[in-house]
């Protein structure tokens, strides 16, 4: 799963998975959907952040276990305290939904305000009950959270020189991974279209100097003419190493874990069950 702060969250993909005409609307009347995308990640990230200090969260985890499964942690010892915030927030599918219907919410309302269009109205109140609804879910089930985040890195850095692979086309991409062999979100696709005997040489970004502070090391994943993509290396590389393609060319290594899976729930002290 995706981290809250990583690039990239929202997409029109996303969005249009639940509003089809989404990119037609916004273009008839001028509607900006990454600065939509952008309002609607601050205000939810604003009530998160809400809940986390409601929750007292730099003290202790609230964990409901008859909801999530989870083991029933309630305080930390004050050298186990930990302060999460937005960064340490996993997107689990509640809060993905969340953030959509807030920005289609938006999308509509501005589209009903300019043109006065009923149609629109009723997408704008069908899309704020969605979001409320979504929103209630997020604080029932609680906000998934990981101790040592991986930030999304950016595009990784590639490299083509002489070698001995065939020609073909391939996308590249890179995941940083912590200690405790959690791997994050994959960076974003760079295709390379590679001529007869060529090589590769793969960077993470700004090596060293954007690697999130839990990274302890980085994969690299390769997918090659439209397969999906694998993961090439057999350990983590260290967080400034480079990853060149070998002379027996590119494996069908494991897949990628896709992000990380919440460690914890931080539910809301207003949401608690009475007993």
């Amino acid at each position: 799963m995706a981290l809250f702060n990583d690039s990239g969250l929202i997409g029109i993909a996303d969005l249009e998975a639940y509003e089809t005409n989404l990119s037609k609307v916004a273009s008839t009347h001028g509607i900006n959907i990454d600065t939509k995308t952008a309002m609607a990640l601050d205000q939810v990230g604003d009530r998160l952040l809400q809940r986390l200090v409601r929750a007292g969260t730099a003290d202790s985890q609230y964990i409901d276990p008859w909801l999530t499964g989870a083991t029933a942690i309630y305080s930390m010892p004050p050298q186990q305290r930990w302060l999460f915030t937005l960064s340490n927030v996993v997107v689990t599918g509640p809060l993905h939904r969340w953030i959509c219907f807030e920005v289609l919410s938006q999308v509509f309302a501005e589209a009903y305000n300019t043109q006065l269009n009923d149609r629109f109205k009723g997408k704008w109140t069908e899309y704020t009950a969605r979001s409320t609804d979504a929103e209630r879910s997020v604080s029932q089930l609680g906000i998934g959270v990981v101790h040592n985040p991986l930030a999304r890195p950016a595009e990784a850095q590639v490299t083509v020189a002489a070698g001995s692979i065939s020609a073909g086309i391939i996308v590249v991409q890179g995941a940083w991974v912590n200690a405790q062999g959690n791997e994050g979100t994959l960076s974003p696709l760079v295709p390379v279209t590679l001529s007869d005997l060529s090589s590769i040489t793969v960077a993470m970004a700004g090596n060293v100097s954007q690697a999130p502070p839990a990274a302890t090391g980085w994969n690299v994943y390769i997918g090659w003419d439209g397969a999906d993509p694998s993961r090439q290396n057999l350990a983590p590389l260290a967080t400034g190493a480079t990853w060149s393609v070998p002379g027996t060319g590119f494996v069908s290594g494991p897949a990628p874990i896709n992000g990380q899976e919440p460690e914890f729930y931080i539910i809301d002290p207003q949401k608690l069950r009475r007993g």
